[in-house]
């Protein structure tokens, strides 16, 4: 066996022998200098030479990447006055002085520039139709790229464009009127392309209601403000004074997997439209001379995946969203995390049971506590999303605002709210002679009310409108009379959102401040531990709407969020580990604590089966490999000192 072993090892090391011989004798046929290359990477070279260079292209999503050229058809169909490709949309958002639009290719309406809020990220730019006040263009340049803009006009339908990050523009139409708590629209809401047929109806509507001109507007007593701005339908620039309410959004995979492949980027789209809503929705809040705070959009996450009972409505989701809902816990710190007062979730109105529509936790005329200001929207892959109206509509639950006194329940036919019951929490809505106009409802109401033409306006009774005017070089000389926008606190039918909203903004404000910054009161610890037992890593930290994330060797850890850290070790988890402590104040990191992994004694492999190792601490005779070694090595510097001599 021993002879065996020593010819097998003398072999192997005659073998490399040869091999450093051949070698040694290709690199004196090179000439001096020249590099080794195989024939692989002689060929890989030859490739690249014939090739065509690649052309640097910057991606098409990057502001300022596209290079000039005409605009695609849809973009100079959406917006007539631009003729070229825009290559950034931040920028033309901070210079366009006017905006045109067209929601129907024969209705084109000139916006001028009434304010820029530029916050790097977004740059929404402000327009209003000077000759109808509560009219808007609210127009946001996001952060994937693209434009979206939401066209309001009183008593008319919602316009929403879009113009992708490749330009591409769609135009999508929504009758605010038709949407209510629980209640979906009568028929989808569509892209003009797919109602060809009933644009005429839709554009006599949108012509003839779109003459709700509010005139003799006072500021009211208590709101500050100025009635010429609330007129105009101009945002009232935010100060020192002005109450912020974060608003999150969250959206469920659902909601994702409905619009699909519709856009390049659908969480950018979902966060986009989010903005514009709010954004308008602070438009509503200065035509209705509520200037004492201004709603903020905190941007939209994707929430965590819930199970929702088969036929459950939307209540089910405000619920779920709720302080002990099935993912309260997780809104709730993502909330004090983002600094957000209120939190509004995008769900799918193709999810069994779900409705198109929104639904929101209210207590009427006082605000809602921390945890449930809460509220749903619907958004399905048919109709898009429900309306900016819907969305505000249900914030404003949340501060304690009610629907029109007729329609107090949800959907819109619940009880009528009685006379002299001391609320003033309620919409307003008021009737419309149907002999004016056949195409129009014969009720038209504020944001909280159910009429089928709505303004964009809270009801405030120091606000009236007058019915009249024309539109887009038409005119129907109508004239409908004055309307006021609500009733006194001491009417037997009061209506007075406005007051409602702003009495509550203090408190509404401050559910998303009033945390402290985190503080660790607890360092993780060093553990020791043996391979295959388990350990965990604790953490003791104060503040409120704390959300943490373990960190290994300065990488952070897929799913470790919590206070606690636990796992079975294994040899790949010794190292260094810190926490880090997040809320909407601020940010801390935990102490390093080093996790030690011993290995068990004789885990390690042995030779094993009995017979000579040949080793000991004793010495020995050398094995035959090694004698073999030695006669090779001998061999090799031999020949090595031969080929030092040719």
């Amino acid at each position: 066996m021993k002879t065996a072993r020593f010819l097998l090892c003398s072999a192997l090391l005659l073998t490399g022998l040869a091999l450093l011989g051949h070698r040694a004798a290709s690199s004196s046929r090179r000439r001096p200098g020249a590099p080794f290359a195989s024939a692989n990477a002689t060929a890989t070279a030859a490739s690249a030479e014939v090739a065509p260079a690649a052309e640097a292209r910057p991606l098409a999503s990057e502001p300022g990447s596209r290079a000039p050229g005409p605009a695609c058809a849809s973009l100079t169909k959406a917006y007539p006055g631009i003729k070229e490709r825009v290559q950034d949309w931040h920028e033309f958002n901070r210079s366009a002085q006017s905006i045109t639009v067209a929601p129907y290719p024969d209705l084109p309406l000139t916006f001028t520039r009434t304010g820029v809020k530029d916050e790097g990220k977004y740059v929404t730019w402000f327009g209003t139709v000077k000759e109808i006040p509560g009219s808007s263009l609210v127009t946001v340049a996001g952060p994937t790229g693209g434009e979206l803009s939401l066209l309001v006009m009183p008593g008319s339908s919602q316009f929403t464009f879009y113009s992708a990050p490749d330009g591409t523009t769609t135009v999508r139409e929504a009758q605010p009127g038709e949407e209510g708590c629980a209640v979906g629209g009568s028929q989808p809401n569509r892209t003009t392309a797919q109602a060809p047929a009933t644009s005429a109806l839709f554009k006599a509507q949108y012509t003839a209601a779109s003459q709700l001109i509010a005139q003799n507007q006072a500021s009211p007593s208590g709101f500050g403000g100025s009635s010429s701005d609330a007129a105009q339908g101009v945002p009232a620039a935010a100060d020192s004074n002005t109450l912020m309410v974060g608003v999150l959004f969250i959206y469920s995979q659902a909601t994702l997997d409905d619009i699909g492949t519709s856009q390049a980027d659908p969480g950018g789209y979902i966060d986009t439209y989010s903005k514009a809503c709010i954004e308008s929705g602070n438009v509503v809040l200065n035509n209705s001379a509520v200037t004492n705070f201004q709603w903020k959009h905190l941007g939209a996450q994707l929430s965590p995946t819930y199970t929702r009972t088969t036929g459950a409505n939307l209540d089910f989701d405000v619920a779920a969203i709720s302080t002990g809902g099935l993912i309260g816990d997780w809104v709730t710190a993502h909330a004090y995390a983002a600094g957000a007062s209120q939190v509004f979730l995008w769900n799918s109105g193709s999810e069994p049971g779900a409705t198109y529509s929104g639904i929101a936790n209210s207590v009427p005329q006082a605000a809602i506590d921390a945890g449930h200001a809460r509220a749903v929207g619907g958004w399905s892959a048919v109709s898009g999303p429900v309306s900016y109206k819907t969305v505000i509509h249900e914030l404003a639950h949340n501060f304690g605002a009610e629907h029109d006194r007729a329609n107090v329940g949800a959907g819109g036919t619940g009880y009528t709210a009685p006379d002299g019951n001391g609320l003033w929490c309620y919409g307003m809505m008021w009737s419309i002679p149907s002999s004016i106009n056949p195409s129009l409802s014969n009720t038209a109401s504020t944001i909280m009310g159910y009429g089928s033409a709505v303004i964009p306006y809270y009801s405030n009774p120091n606000l009236t409108v007058h019915v009249t005017g024309p539109l887009g070089g038409q005119s129907n000389n109508l004239d409908w009379g004055n309307q006021v926008l609500g009733k006194a606190t001491t009417d037997p039918k009061a209506a007075y959102n406005a007051k409602v909203l702003s009495d509550n903004a203090a408190i509404m404000a401050g559910y998303g401040s009033g945390i402290a910054a985190p503080a660790i009161t607890a360092q993780p610890q060093n553990v020791t531990v043996q391979s295959g037992n388990s350990f965990s890593l604790t953490v003791t930290a104060t503040g409120g709407g704390l959300i943490y994330q373990w960190n290994f060797n300065g990488s952070a850890i897929s799913g470790a969020t919590a206070s606690l850290y636990s796992k079975t070790a294994t040899s790949g988890d010794a190292g260094n580990y810190t926490v880090t402590v997040t809320n909407s104040v601020g940010t801390v990191t935990s102490a390093t604590a080093t996790v030690t992994v011993n290995t068990p004694s004789g885990s390690s492999s042995s030779s094993g089966g009995g017979g000579s190792s040949g080793g000991g601490g004793g010495g020995g005779a050398p094995s035959d490999c090694f004698l073999a070694a030695l006669l090779c090595l001998s061999t090799v510097r031999g020949f090595s000192r031969r080929l030092r001599h040719v």
